[in-house]
C-alpha cells in the first residue's frame, strides 16, 4: 500500500480531532495522492485561520461587559454571551433554545412591533424602561438596543443582536441624588415656614395688638378710621402669611402626617369654593416614613393645582390604600381633561411628580381623556 494513503489517512484524522498544524511531504511524483494532500494541507490552513477568528470573536463577544443575546426572528435564543449567565445566574443550556420573553416578560411580537416602527436609519433600536428577571425572580432594569443580523454564520434568517446593559447601579445613583436635592429642598421650605411663623408672624402679631389699642384710645374719628384702615391691612398681611407658610409646609403635616394635611387642604378649598376634595383612606393604609409622606402630599398639592387651573374641576377624590408593603394612592378629578396623546413631553409640574414619586423607585401612572377628567395612580414599596 502506498505510505502517502497512510498520510492521507492521518491528516483526516488530525483534521478531525482539531489538529490543524500536521503536514507531510510531498513525493517526487507529483500525481493525484500529491495533489489531495496538498489540498488537506490548505485545508488545514484555513480551518486554523477561521478557528482562530471564531476564537477571538468568541473571546471578545464573552468579554464585552453587556449582556449580549443572538435572538432567531421568533425571538427564541440562539447564542449569548458570558455576562448574561454570570449576571442573571442562569446556565447558558437553560436559556439557548428558549424565548426571550423568559428574561423580559414582554412578549415578543409587542418588542418585534416596536423594532419596526422605531427603527432608526442604522437599524439600531433603542428600548427604554425595560427590565430583566433573574433565575431567582428579581427582576432589575435594563437599557436594551437591538440591531438585524445577516443570517451566516449558522444563525438563523432575519436573527437579531439583543444588547442589555444593567442600569440599576446608576438609577440607585440618580435616585440618592435627587433624594438629597428633594430632601434639602424640603428642609429650606420648613426652616422659612418656622422663621416666618416665629419671626415676622410674631411681630406682626404685635403691631396688630398695638395698632388695635391704638384705634380704641384714639378721639380723632379721621385718625381712627386711619388706624383702623391699617389694622385690616395688618390682618391681610397675616393671612397672606399663613398661607404661604402653608404652602412650604403645612403644620398639620409636620404634626399629623399625610391623610390629616390632605383632608385640612381639602375643607380649606371647599371653605374657599374653590374645589370640593372627598378623601377616603382604607383601614390597610400603613403609617408612612416622613419623606414619602412629604413627597405624597407635594404630588396631592400639585394634581389639586392643575385640576383647578387647567382642568376647570369642581370635585376631586383622593383614596389611600395599602397593599402588604405598597401603598397606592389614586386621585381623580372631574375636569376637561386632555388628549395624552398630543402632549409632547411632561410640563414642570408633571415632571416634579416623577421625580418626587421615582426617587422612592414608586411608578406613576396618568389617564386623561377630553371631556372626562384626569385621574393619577400612585404606587410605592414602602420597604423598599
Amino acid at each position: 500500500m502506498d505510505q502517502r494513503l497512510k498520510y492521507i489517512d492521518q491528516l483526516v484524522a488530525s483534521l478531525s480531532a482539531g489538529d490543524f498544524d500536521r503536514r507531510f511531504s510531498l513525493s517526487d511524483k507529483l500525481d493525484d495522492t500529491d495533489a489531495v494532500i496538498g489540498m488537506l494541507h490548505m485545508l488545514a490552513q484555513e480551518l486554523k485561520e477561521v478557528t482562530i477568528s471564531r476564537d477571538y470573536f468568541t473571546n471578545i463577544f464573552n468579554a464585552v461587559s453587556d449582556m449580549v443575546l443572538v435572538l432567531s426572528g421568533r425571538g427564541i435564543i440562539e447564542d449569548l454571551n458570558l455576562a448574561v449567565t454570570e449576571r442573571l445566574g442562569y446556565k447558558r443550556q437553560a436559556l439557548v433554545g428558549r424565548p426571550v420573553d423568559v428574561l423580559t416578560g414582554e412578549g415578543w411580537a409587542s418588542m418585534l412591533r416596536h423594532m419596526r416602527e422605531d427603527r432608526g436609519p442604522t437599524g439600531l433600536v433603542k428600548f427604554w424602561n425595560k427590565s430583566f428577571r433573574e433565575a431567582a425572580g428579581v427582576s432589575f432594569p435594563v437599557e436594551m438596543t437591538a440591531r438585524a443580523l445577516p443570517g451566516q454564520g449558522g444563525r438563523s434568517k432575519g436573527a437579531i443582536l439583543l444588547t442589555a446593559k444593567d442600569v440599576g447601579p446608576r438609577h440607585e445613583a440618580e435616585g440618592r441624588l435627587l433624594r438629597a436635592v428633594i430632601d434639602g429642598q424640603e428642609e429650606e421650605r420648613a426652616r422659612l415656614a418656622r422663621d416666618l411663623h416665629d419671626g415676622l408672624g410674631q411681630q406682626l402679631a404685635a403691631a396688630k395688638f398695638l395698632v388695635a389699642t391704638a384705634v380704641a384710645d384714639c378721639r380723632d374719628l379721621g385718625l381712627r378710621e386711619k388706624l383702623a384702615a391699617a389694622s385690616e391691612t395688618l390682618t391681610d398681611i397675616i393671612r397672606l402669611k399663613d398661607g404661604i407658610c402653608y404652602n412650604l409646609m403645612p403644620q398639620t403635616l409636620e404634626d399629623f402626617g399625610l391623610v390629616p394635611a390632605v383632608r385640612e387642604m381639602g375643607e380649606r378649598l371647599a371653605r374657599a369654593g374653590v374645589l370640593r376634595v372627598d378623601v377616603e383612606t382604607g383601614r390597610a393604609f400603613p403609617e408612612l416614613p416622613r419623606p414619602l409622606e412629604i413627597d405624597l402630599f407635594r404630588i396631592v398639592q400639585e394634581f389639586i393645582a392643575n385640576a383647578i387651573r387647567h382642568g376647570e374641576a369642581t370635585v376631586l377624590q383622593v383614596r389611600f390604600a395599602g397593599h402588604g408593603e405598597d401603598v397606592e394612592v389614586r386621585l381623580k378629578e372631574n375636569g376637561k381633561g386632555f388628549d395624552l396623546g398630543l402632549i409632547h413631553g411632561p410640563g414642570r409640574g408633571l415632571r416634579n411628580m416623577q421625580s418626587r414619586i421615582r426617587s422612592h423607585s414608586g411608578a406613576l401612572v396618568l389617564n386623561s381623556k377630553p371631556g372626562r377628567g384626569t385621574e393619577a395612580r400612585i404606587r410605592v414599596t414602602v420597604n423598599s
